[in-house]
């Protein structure tokens, strides 16, 4: 019922079409490929682009990474943009800080700022990725021998690309639905489902010597489909769930206390974004390694096979299990550091203060403070937890069912969750566009 009122709302349908024509342009845009790049070296150089860190490029960017397309970076420059931004209001820089209390005016400084600061990263990671893959794996710039120019022509062009999905995502945002940044990376993982499911079919169903074997196929990917549909189901659950904090209001409204107010707290408030976070972190040693090729020939032995491994994340990894780990931990303290900062025990306490509610059971002002601190912290804990384990899911099932390394599974994991949310975020959002045109058809607001 809900789906055709929104498709027979015009508000809705132009802005689904909308965000359609989007779509289209960013697939064009990943079929551009970096000028001065050899994809054919690319795809000999045996470098793993559909598992491991660099297959989660990949697969959020739709297969832009794997084949050095003008969109590779996707949007991954501005998510670590706004992080940063996120951390400097955080009383850390007062001019930012202040950008708060100054309404559109202090949105538009920090929304400048952000892209700025994007445009930045982007020119840093592109930069590594180029090295990563010329001085890593020998996958030369066209023509041979480069210089200065060529890294720095390459590197401009794929900032560019940049930027172009930025330009792209607020155009979504704007006229379009949901948040354009969250539905432009879902598109991306959308996009390289029928490639997955290719590979998947070629790999484990046709030309199969055997009937047993053809079998034991047919079972453990009906085992792993079983795993995709509990986690949806999580994944669902887990984003609309809430913990309540039930206030009382100083103020009475016709002689009785609201006794149904609350403030709800999100189980995991920090969404996907450590995961998106904690990837280019990981991938920091190993362009270290690359970019200083005499560190790596003189020696580090063990501790280099270890990065390199966290690299990879293969089912062959000498160490994927200390990977694995330490990804997982990573991910965890940040979803909590995130969280905090996100929500911030002390700003809520004054907004309260200036609402005149309190909590229920707990003194005003520091009291308050302490308690939603310890609140937060908790609830973050159990949300990075549960985030952190659906995002190590495909690595484990790929070492135990010994998954062919060209199959990328993270839409078993980060996949799935970013898709789950931007899907449930979009639908809500058409909703209240549908519910507004209706306001204003009521109140004879519409143009």
């Amino acid at each position: 019922m809900q789906l055709k009122k929104i498709l027979s709302n015009s508000v809705t349908r132009s802005a689904l079409l909308y965000t359609l024509g989007i779509f289209i342009v960013f697939r064009i845009g990943s079929f551009v490929v970096t000028p001065g790049i050899d994809v054919a070296q690319l795809f000999n150089a045996g470098i793993n682009l559909d598992n491991g860190l660099l297959g989660f490029y990949n697969i959020f960017g739709g297969g832009n990474f794997g084949n050095f397309s003008l969109f590779m970076l996707g949007v991954s420059p501005y998510i670590t943009a706004s992080i940063v931004i996120q951390l400097l209001e955080n009383d850390l820089v007062p001019a930012i800080n202040e950008w708060k209390h100054q309404g559109i005016d202090g949105q538009n400084k920090r929304s400048n700022m952000t892209k700025i600061l994007a445009i930045i990263f982007a020119v840093f990671q592109s930069l590594g990725f180029v090295l990563i893959f010329s001085l890593g794996y020998g996958v030369v710039l066209l023509g041979g021998n480069p210089t200065i120019y060529d890294y720095f022509l390459v590197t401009i062009v794929i900032t560019a690309g940049t930027a172009i999905m930025i330009w792209l995502a607020d155009r979504i945002t704007e006229k379009g639905i949901g948040n354009g940044i969250s539905v432009l990376i879902m598109a991306g993982i959308v996009a390289g489902i029928p490639s997955t499911l290719t590979k998947i079919n070629s790999i484990y169903f046709t030309d199969i010597a055997t009937n047993q074997e053809l079998l034991s196929n047919i079972i453990l990917w009906a085992i792993i489909l079983i795993i995709e549909i509990l986690l949806v189901l999580v994944v669902i659950y887990f984003n609309l769930a809430k913990r309540k904090i039930k206030i009382n209001y100083v103020r009475l409204s016709k002689g009785k206390l609201n006794e149904n107010s609350y403030i709800p707290i999100k189980i995991n408030p920090a969404g996907v974004i450590p995961i998106i976070f904690v990837t280019p972190i990981m991938l920091m040693p190993i362009v270290i390694l690359n970019i200083v090729p005499a560190f790596s020939a003189n020696g580090v032995g063990q501790i280099e096979t270890i990065i390199r491994a966290m690299f990879d994340f293969s089912t062959t990894a000498e160490y994927w299990y200390i990977a694995t780990v330490v990804y997982f931990t990573l991910i965890v303290i940040f979803s909590v550091f995130y969280s905090y900062i996100q929500m911030n025990p002390k700003n809520m306490t004054e907004n309260l203060e200036k609402q005149g509610a309190y909590i229920v059971g707990v003194r005003s002002g520091e009291d308050t403070e302490k308690y939603l601190e310890k609140f937060i912290m908790s609830t973050s804990i159990w949300g990075g937890l549960i985030l952190g384990f659906i995002a190590v899911i495909p690595l484990l099932i790929s070492q135990i069912a010994n998954i062919d390394p060209s199959i990328n599974l993270s839409l078993l994991g980060t996949g799935l969750i970013i898709t789950v949310s931007v899907l449930i975020q979009a639908y809500e959002g058409l909703l209240n566009k549908t519910q507004t045109n209706e306001y204003r058809k009521l109140f004879g607001e519409d143009k």
